[in-house]
């Protein structure tokens, strides 16, 4: 559970939608070097924010925390609804309404990188799994790929970094 005095970059660690989160009330926490020192309340209180503020800030990261927590217990995979609305939008431009989203993980033992790539895909292959995402969508994943994806987030970013799917996986030891 996040609290007041939980540090930023805690925070941005724990709650796959912090930046969003933080954004919304005009905080870039996530590119300050103070997160790694500051709890929520100091980051807060230094940019003048009340405790009313930090509460109500509190209780936004907490209501995503646990909506990510039950998703992916559930799913073993978490849609932001940014991405969701998305995957829908360049499900019709490309006319493939209707099909699901192939997720392939890529693993460089010896770059020690690994890489995700998504697809639309109208059914499982031969070797994947279907994980339903809340009826909105089918996840087709390598079945040896399952446990290594448990957590994942599929997100959909717009910022100076870039425009595009971002994928986090807890899993990932780069």
């Amino acid at each position: 559970m996040i609290t007041k005095d939980t540090l930023i970059s805690d925070i941005v660690a724990i709650v796959p939608e912090a930046d969003k989160i933080l954004s919304a009330y005009q905080l870039g926490c996530s590119g300050c070097s103070m997160s790694e020192f500051e709890t929520l309340e100091q980051g807060l209180m230094a940019h003048g924010y009340t405790d009313n503020e930090v509460n109500n800030l509190v209780d936004d990261l907490n209501n995503r925390s646990t909506d990510y927590a039950s998703s992916t217990k559930k799913n073993a995979i978490y849609i932001t609804p940014i991405a969701l609305e998305k995957l829908d939008y360049f499900a019709t431009e490309m006319n493939v309404v209707g099909q699901g989203v192939v997720i392939l993980r890529k693993e460089d033992t010896e770059l020690k990188t690994i890489e995700y790539a998504m697809d639309f895909q109208d059914t499982a292959k031969k070797g994947e799994v279907t994980i339903n995402y809340k009826d909105l969508v089918d996840i087709y994943i390598k079945k040896k790929d399952q446990e290594s994806l448990k957590g994942l987030m599929i997100d959909f970013v717009d910022n100076h970094e870039g425009t595009g799917f971002k994928i986090v996986n807890p899993n990932d030891r780069r």
